[in-house]
């Protein structure tokens, strides 16, 4: 059964307003220090991933100010490097790069409903 682009966008916006609350934490030590926080902000980032690259291409085009295949790359980078994760890079994305993802997946949304 195929998914609509509606269906990956809610889980992405979904992840999203999880992610808020690792958003507040101070810095980047506080993260890392706390193992089960790290293993939630990656798993919704690897949702995210994964729902980016479900976006149909004419989508990704028309909001191509949205790094698409930067995150579908993180995505990658966090199955197949686990072991090396660079939690700097995690921690620029969740303070800097989500709150922009969610201003466009929000009008993304409004636009498909």
């Amino acid at each position: 059964m195929s998914r609509s682009p509606l269906e990956f966008l809610r889980h992405i916006q979904d992840e999203l307003d999880f992610l808020e609350r690792y958003r507040s934490l101070p810095d980047l030590a506080d993260l890392v220090a706390n193992p089960e926080a790290a293993r939630a902000v990656l798993h919704s980032l690897l949702i995210i991933g994964e729902a980016v690259k479900n976006v149909p291409a004419d989508w990704r085009e028309k909001y191509s100010q949205v790094p698409w295949r930067n995150m579908a790359r993180m995505h990658d980078k966090i199955v197949h490097h686990y072991f090396d994760v660079n939690y700097p890079i995690v921690w620029n994305v969740l303070k800097n790069d989500l709150p922009k993802l969610r201003q466009t997946v929000e009008l993304m949304l409004r636009e498909l409903t």
